[in-house]
């Protein structure tokens, strides 16, 4: 998910990238990013994690769509669909 602790984990890993590549060996790529209010996003080659933070920042993380990266919204919740007549 990219709800509060979703994203305190890809910021850290955003922010320590440097740090983890140097110390570990490790390069972390994040390749999907979802929550139930945005819907889900992917790309094979790896998310940009500072885009992705920036866009949750302002409230909404607006996928899809998003450049190169396939996705799909989130289906309407059933309180939000009308009542059946």
């Amino acid at each position: 998910g990219f709800g509060t602790v979703g994203r305190w984990v890809a910021g850290a890993l955003h922010t320590q990238a440097g740090r983890l590549a140097s110390q570990y060996g490790l390069a972390v790529s994040v390749v999907g990013l979802g929550n139930a209010r945005d819907g889900f996003i992917y790309d094979r080659a790896g998310l940009d994690l500072g885009s992705a933070l920036a866009a949750a920042a302002d409230g909404a993380p607006n996928w899809p769509p998003w450049p190169g990266a396939g996705g799909w919204h989130s289906a309407p919740s059933p309180r939000s669909c009308p009542a059946p007549r």
